[in-house]
């Protein structure tokens, strides 16, 4: 029986980190659309969650719902509370309350209790205790130059590709920077410590040399991007393109850069801000299972990345860019149906369309899209039920 406990207090903890980071940074627009990413966001700005009032900003992921109360000026008040209903704690309004009310509750009431547990299910004996939360103000009160070095250390990795080696990548550069490299390392993150340390000293001694770097992170932006949806922690390169960003304006400003490095940094930190973290997951969610309830005869049953799906990208003109989209593929010919996600007030919509292929060798408007006029709105809590109805739909579309 999967312990509904574990999970939910999971989902607290990262709103209620969510909470604390808004009021540290004053409930800033600029937090308030970074926390956006995370956890869905009602608030006085243009987050996806929407606007839930002029007194308060609300944060809620899967069955967790936080409050922080702001004033007048949109500034905190340092009240927060709480209204996990959905867990069957009603009575709770403080975070320590909600902890305390779960723990009362028995592994079978709290099983009983969650009305959407059929997507649950597949966490039995894997619940998942904790969720990724980079507080912002973390993030915000480092040196440029230090969030620098552990940008480029973090983007390197990330344009790793198959066969490739990061090791390789961290050996060069220590040893242009005269660091030694210890050669029983190989796993990534002390790589990446180590990587850090070498483009620290690096920026330190020779700033103005990081001009290749800059313009190859841009060639592989569209890579980066993808992974987000697929490696653990690529979501981190959201940030640290920021970081790049901010460490290369302000060496613009001193003339130690040029403008067209500040542009190659704004067109990366542009698409990569551009993903919708949370509507992403539920994309790549949905996309994993709808091909297995697709009627065999008829699609192709594969969890390739094609079918899977994978983030929206800037020649994809039928849906926005930075949400996902991921394919139910005819057997013969190539075409199918796709399904895309965005947000439409407080709800994550799926939307059905036809495609086919425009032409191999053109380099964009891959395909050619026809609305089907059919969507459903999910439910992060029932996203089993909500790909089951999917998969009804396609299935009873005509096969061309």
């Amino acid at each position: 029986m999967v312990d509904m406990r574990i999970i939910w207090k999971a989902q607290i903890d990262l709103c209620k980190r969510i909470a604390d980071d808004i009021i540290k940074n004053n409930a800033s627009e600029e937090i308030c659309r970074y926390a956006d990413k995370y956890a869905v966001i009602e608030s006085p700005f243009e987050t996806s969650g929407g606007c839930c009032g002029e007194d308060n900003i609300r944060i809620n992921f899967g069955e967790a719902y936080c409050h922080v109360d702001i004033d007048e000026n949109n500034a905190p008040t340092g009240e927060v509370w709480w209204s996990n209903e959905e867990m069957g704690i009603s009575d709770a309004r403080t975070y320590e309350e909600s902890i305390k009310a779960l723990e009362r509750l028995s592994l079978e009431e709290a099983y009983k209790n969650c009305m959407f547990i059929e997507s649950y299910l597949d966490q039995e004996g894997k619940e998942i205790h904790s969720y990724n939360y980079e507080p912002f103000t973390a993030i915000e009160n480092e040196s440029l130059q230090t969030k620098a070095a552990e940008a480029f250390a973090f983007l390197d990795w990330m344009c790793i590709d198959l066969g490739d080696s990061y090791s390789d990548e961290v050996r060069e550069i220590c040893s242009q920077m005269e660091i030694e490299f210890p050669e029983n390392t190989d796993e990534d993150i002390p790589l990446m410590e180590l990587a850090t340390k070498a483009y620290e000293k690096y920026l330190e001694e020779k700033p103005s040399e990081i001009v290749d770097n800059v313009f190859y992170y841009e060639d592989c932006s569209n890579f980066i991007m993808q992974q987000i949806a697929y490696v653990k922690d690529a979501d981190k390169s959201i940030i640290h393109a920021k970081s790049l960003l901010n460490y290369v304006k302000e060496k613009v400003n001193q003339g130690v850069l040029s403008k067209k490095q500040l542009t190659a940094v704004e067109n990366l930190n542009s698409l990569l801000s551009s993903v919708d973290v949370s509507l992403v997951c539920i994309g790549r969610y949905v996309g994993d299972r709808l091909w297995k309830k697709l009627d065999g005869n008829h699609y192709f049953q594969s969890n390739t990345g094609f079918i899977t799906g994978h983030i929206t990208e800037k020649d994809e003109n039928a849906y926005a860019l930075g949400s996902y989209v991921c394919y139910a593929q005819h057997l013969i010919g190539d075409n199918g149906y796709a399904v895309t996600f965005c947000r439409k007030k407080e709800s994550i919509i799926a939307h059905v369309y036809s495609y086919k292929r425009k032409n191999y060798n053109c380099e964009s408007n891959f395909f050619i899209y026809s609305d089907m006029n059919y969507e459903i709105s999910l439910t992060e809590s029932a996203l089993d039920n909500d790909v089951s109805k999917l998969a009804a739909y396609i299935n009873t579309l005509p096969i061309k």
